[in-house]
């Protein structure tokens, strides 16, 4: 069974956000004030909590270390590797798995930004601005994520 990755961008939630229609609310899970509460299964729970191999980085983190890009936050993140070349492509792996240059074959590694899937890595060049949190699942999640 090939292994995949996954990661995700999560922005600060913006002051007027609603549920959308048709998605029922769910209740965040009683944290202490040290706890990190992720959405890697699509649920909010506390990293503790979570069966995978996952890594979560806060907004705070990226603010403290001065940490300006995705690049730079897989300095944090065991097993990440984001390197890129002089077109502006960014190739992402995890554990070693991740995308070709193959234009055919589905990455083995997959991006979303705010739950909705990216096909293009370019944008991990890219400063980042108002980040909540980024989490980084390693395993196989086609399961969870197809």
């Amino acid at each position: 069974m090939p292994a995949t990755g996954w990661a995700q961008v999560a922005n600060a939630p913006d002051a007027t956000a609603t549920t959308p229609p048709g998605h029922a609310a769910t209740a965040a899970p009683q944290t202490g004030d040290q706890d990190i509460v992720v959405t890697a299964r699509k649920r909010a729970e506390t990293l503790l909590d979570v069966p995978i191999a996952a890594t979560a980085i806060s907004g705070n983190t990226l603010t403290e270390r001065g940490i300006n890009s995705v690049r730079e936050a897989a300095a944090l993140t065991p097993g990440l590797n984001i390197a890129s070349d002089g077109s502006g492509r960014a190739f992402v792996s995890i554990r070693g798995v991740g995308v070709t240059l193959v234009q055919s074959v589905q990455p083995g590694v997959g991006l979303f930004i705010n739950g909705i899937y990216q096909p293009n890595t370019s944008y991990l060049n890219n400063p980042l601005l108002d980040v909540d949190r980024i989490e980084v699942l390693r395993g196989p999640q086609g399961t969870l994520y197809g």
